[in-house]
């Protein structure tokens, strides 16, 4: 019983960087969201039309950049690249700061009362995302590491060759 209960929890475990990746780009498009209302709320009155192209670009490039930096820190880690990698994450982290402060103005700009709630709303949303993007790198880290290799000499012909042993 404890051996296929242990099955069953390693298949599902199998779909965790999908089921993280799914969530990653779910806070995106929620922050996306987010910030296109209030964008469009706060520049439409003074730019009219321009305005509401300000506030999706600005969505756009605040999550676009996110995404990307989120991506290619989880390629460059899984490659070996572990400075590139990292510089990548820091820029993740960086533009999270910036959208840790947008989070107050936006909560304080919808929440009147419960701008409190907003805000933690917002800033979990944020920053979640920041944990799936880490937890995407070390997973995939983990499921890349190369396996052992041996090195067989052939005594008839006096060739190598390599052989992957599982460390499992």
């Amino acid at each position: 019983m404890k051996n296929s209960i242990a099955q069953v929890v390693e298949q599902i475990t199998n779909f965790a960087p999908l089921s993280l990746l799914i969530s990653m780009f779910l806070a995106f498009a929620a922050m996306f969201i987010f910030q296109i209302r209030f964008y469009t709320d706060t520049l439409t009155p003074q730019l009219g039309d321009l305005g509401m192209v300000l506030a999706v670009s600005i969505a756009i490039v605040t999550q676009a950049a996110r995404l990307s930096f989120g991506l290619s820190s989880a390629k460059d880690f899984l490659s070996g690249k572990y400075g590139s990698g990292t510089l990548g994450l820091l820029f993740s982290v960086g533009v999270t700061l910036f959208e840790h402060y947008e989070c107050s103005v936006i909560a304080s700009h919808y929440g009147g009362a419960d701008a409190g709630t907003w805000l933690m709303l917002l800033r979990f949303i944020t920053w979640s995302a920041v944990a799936f993007e880490i937890r995407v790198i070390l997973l995939l880290k983990k499921r890349s590491e190369p396996t052992e290799e041996t090195e067989t000499v052939f005594s008839g012909n006096g060739q190598t060759a390599r052989t992957a042993v599982n460390p499992l």
